[in-house]
């Protein structure tokens, strides 16, 4: 990501500018649409010192915070935050909501029911005409939609997030695919290994354990992508080149605890 600060007004120029950064002091920890397994490394930095609202829609929510909001009959995180940000109007008497609030939350909404598509509930076609009467960019929002990576991509991530368990900076996760999902996976592997890696800097490796048509698999990547070897099935959990894969002769489960007893 590239951030650029650029004076809007007055007779200086960035050259006047310096920056400088600090510690910035943290009251509440908040949650949007995040279950505990999405939240947990976060979770796990601050120790419960500060208190954590948590504002979700996802059935798998467990209440984990001090603060609990979880509308599980909602499609979107869309619907939630309307409902607040209509709720804080309401108390401070004034407008809050504008049009890049509005095409954010449309996006969140578009995107959730796969282009409003399906079987989508009626309400959450007029949270979508409330949210184009706030302004949200609807063609923007849709062309985005256009170009999106396939609904496997976040399906996969997902579930890799949530059979994920994290010790001594690895992760090891599984995923048990249905017929014919191993060719999506073969085109998405990388990029979501990619986007773990970026959700979380501090994993030192990550392994992948997935099973299809009565074979599993290992993928293993470290920090280091630039070489790829494929290793002999009797080596798989002893050489440790920077990406590996190989399959396995045992089933996901045995497999899965054989490698956590040598990682952990």
């Amino acid at each position: 990501m590239r951030l650029e600060l650029v004076p809007a007004e007055g007779a200086f120029t960035p050259q006047d500018i310096s920056f400088a950064f600090k510690e910035q002091k943290i009251d509440y920890l908040i949650f949007l649409a995040s279950p505990r397994f999405c939240a947990i490394k976060e979770l796990e930095k601050f120790k419960g010192n500060k208190p954590i609202i948590n504002i979700d829609f996802h059935k798998e929510n467990d209440l984990y915070g001090d603060f609990n909001w979880s509308v599980q009959q909602a499609v979107s995180i869309a619907e939630v935050l309307l409902g607040l940000t209509e709720a804080l109007e309401g108390v401070k008497g004034e407008k809050l909501h504008g049009a890049d609030l509005a095409t954010l939350l449309y996006t969140c909404l578009f995107w959730a029911t796969n282009g409003l598509r399906g079987e989508v509930p009626s309400r959450a076609f007029s949270v979508a005409a409330q949210l184009i009467s706030w302004g949200a960019d609807k063609k923007r929002v849709e062309e985005a939609f256009e170009k999106r990576w396939p609904i496997d991509f976040f399906m996969f991530l997902a579930q890799i997030w949530q059979n994920a368990e994290i010790q001594n900076q690895k992760l090891i996760s599984h995923i048990d695919f249905k017929q014919g999902q191993r060719g999506k996976w073969e085109r998405l592997q990388k990029h979501i290994a990619r986007e773990i890696k970026n959700r979380s800097p501090n994993i030192d490796s990550l392994f992948l354990l997935y099973s299809n048509n009565q074979a599993t698999k290992l993928y293993a990547y470290v920090d280091d992508e630039s070489q790829i070897s494929n290793i002999p099935v009797t080596e798989w959990l002893f050489k440790k080149p920077p990406v590996f894969s190989g399959v396995l002769k045992m089933p996901i489960d045995k497999a899965k605890e054989k490698l956590k007893e040598i990682l952990f």
